[in-house]
């Protein structure tokens, strides 16, 4: 990856300190400083990219981010203007926008969830599986707890059919603290 193709993907919103998974907590920014980072490679632009906002650094946030840097630093010069402190705009360029200014902290996903398999035939069913796990762990145990035949059954969630090797995550399930994420209507094939 160019360094050029790395700010490109600063500007939209990459987060250099998001870690690769929930196993795997390398961040981008881990992997670059552990490579030599000529001037201009990627690895030094996520370097000098992963720091507080600055002048230097403004160029590497995304474009919500460089206007809210813009808009403070305007709102510094207008109340510097009206109350006569023409060291504010300093202040507020060095302290309290690197402190405004900030990426978003990527959530840390749960490594496993509860769910629940309703059926109109069979009772529900619910158990953890972990996140990356394929869904057909779903379906090899409600055949288990119920004696069918795991390839006979099918999974829908809100009337759409669920493939077997779907995941948690990958269908963006969730739960409250205390309810588990629920897939509805074992379908038997004949």
């Amino acid at each position: 990856m160019t360094g050029k193709r790395a700010a490109q993907l600063l500007r939209a919103g990459s987060d250099p300190l998001a870690p690769a998974s929930a196993e795997d907590r390398t961040t981008p920014l881990d992997i670059a400083r552990e490579m030599t980072a000529p001037p201009g490679s990627a690895a030094a632009v996520l370097i000098r990219a992963a720091g507080s906002w600055s002048v230097d650094t403004h160029s590497f946030f995304p474009p919500e981010l460089r206007a809210r840097a813009i808009e403070l630093l305007l709102f510094s010069y207008q109340l510097a203007s009206s109350l006569g402190l023409p060291e504010l705009p300093s202040v507020f360029l060095e302290v309290i926008t690197p402190l405004a200014v900030c990426r978003p902290v990527a959530e840390a996903q749960p490594r496993s969830i509860r769910v629940t398999v309703r059926s109109m035939v069979h009772a529900e069913l619910t158990i953890v599986i972990e996140t990356s796990a394929p869904l057909r762990v779903l379906l090899d145990a409600y055949a288990a707890k119920f004696g069918l035949d795991k390839h006979a059954l099918s999974l829908s969630l809100d009337g759409r059919l669920v493939r077997p090797t779907d995941t948690a995550s990958g269908l963006k399930l969730s739960r409250t603290r205390d309810e588990p994420a629920v897939l509805h209507h074992v379908r038997v094939r004949a």
